[in-house]
């Protein structure tokens, strides 16, 4: 069984080989991304004269929030109403009574 196993992964490596599809163990050596950390960052406190620090926090919220699609649910409003749809009046079509001795005109024939 592992002689056929051995044919078959030779086979499909003559194959990828031909069709230039890498293998699997190929992508898998490759080095995972990394991300390194910002340079120069530097983190500071706020002050803004006339601002509290209790303010300047729903300040960094409501941006952290706007970044992500966020919003306050109070400034959400009321759910609007679908308009309703446009009542029709009554179908009452014309009836035209035909007998066999009153024939029906080409323009009346229309259906």
């Amino acid at each position: 069984m592992s002689s056929c196993m051995g044919g078959f992964r030779a086979f499909t490596a003559r194959l990828q080989k031909l069709v230039g599809v890498k293998p699997k163990s190929a992508r898998s050596e490759k080095p995972p991304l990394q991300i390194s950390a910002p340079f120069n960052f530097k983190h500071e406190t706020i002050s803004l004269p006339g601002v509290s620090e209790d303010e300047i926090a729903v300040l960094k919220e409501q941006a952290a929030a706007s970044r992500f699609g966020m919003t306050d649910p109070s400034s959400i409003g009321t759910p609007r109403k679908a308009p309703s749809p446009p009542t029709l009046g009554p179908l009452n079509p014309p009836v035209l009574k035909v007998t066999p001795s009153s024939p029906i005109g080409a323009t009346e024939n229309l259906i």
